[in-house]
């Protein structure tokens, strides 16, 4: 079942992404990243029991006209997403710059600026103003507890519009005290003993404290073995 929907899923961002292709290089990166997409959509569904369609959902429901996305990595959710008007304005931001320039141009119909930053470090973005910031899957993948992760949530306020009812939203797949499967066991385990996760010891109670030190109203809720949070300045 795992190789024929890791065939399915495949062959979707391929269709996905023909239209992009422009040489053998890029071809191969497009590849690449279509094999890293198609796994975490196998990963997300039998691993976290969190599927991507939940996650979609998600970003319907709280995504905004004026939208930061941070840690977008390769824009998969925001390609995917509805937005509530044709002309969103679109801000894209991560670490990696290969993934971040790959979303600019996948997303290139929104006309998206792009920054490269370190989240965990105080940075600014010009202009700002936004009505929704996103961390879809993000926090599991900084270094530190979910105490110093909070950090970023102290880092987006400034860049809020504080006049409108404007939103952080995300994801966060939990390390410990969750119900997690045995496969979802050993996936956690490689993940963290390579770098890509640093989650060991993020649970959902200091993911709930971080929410109420810096936002007076929050949601909090459990889809398998991933967190969805939203915060409300």
């Amino acid at each position: 079942v795992s190789k024929i929907l890791f065939i399915i899923e495949l062959n979707k961002l391929r269709m996905d992404t023909k239209s992009h292709i422009q040489n053998d290089r890029e071809s191969n990166a497009l590849l690449g990243y279509a094999h890293h997409e198609a796994w975490q959509h196998l990963a997300n569904a039998l691993a976290w029991r969190c599927p991507t369609k939940t996650l979609l959902d998600f970003y319907n429901a709280h995504v905004s006209a004026r939208h930061l996305d941070l840690g977008v990595g390769t824009g998969g959710l925001l390609d995917k997403c509805a937005f509530p008007i044709a002309d969103p304005v679109v801000v894209i931001a991560d670490l990696d710059e290969k993934k971040l320039r790959f979303a600019e141009k996948r997303l290139r119909r929104f006309h998206p600026a792009a920054y490269n930053i370190n989240m965990l470090k105080p940075f600014w973005i010009r202009p700002a103003g936004f009505q929704s910031i996103a961390l879809n899957h993000v926090l599991h993948c900084l270094p530190g507890d979910m105490q110093s992760k909070g950090v970023v949530f102290q880092h987006v306020k400034p860049l809020l519009d504080h006049r409108k009812n404007s939103i952080v939203f995300g994801s966060t797949i939990l390390g410990k005290n969750a119900r997690h499967s045995l496969f979802a066991r050993g996936l956690l385990l490689a993940k963290n003993a390579s770098g890509v996760f640093t989650n060991n010891r993020d649970t959902v109670w200091d993911l709930e404290n971080a929410l109420k030190i810096h936002f007076p109203d929050y949601e909090l809720r459990i889809k398998g073995s991933v967190a969805l949070f939203v915060g409300r300045i």
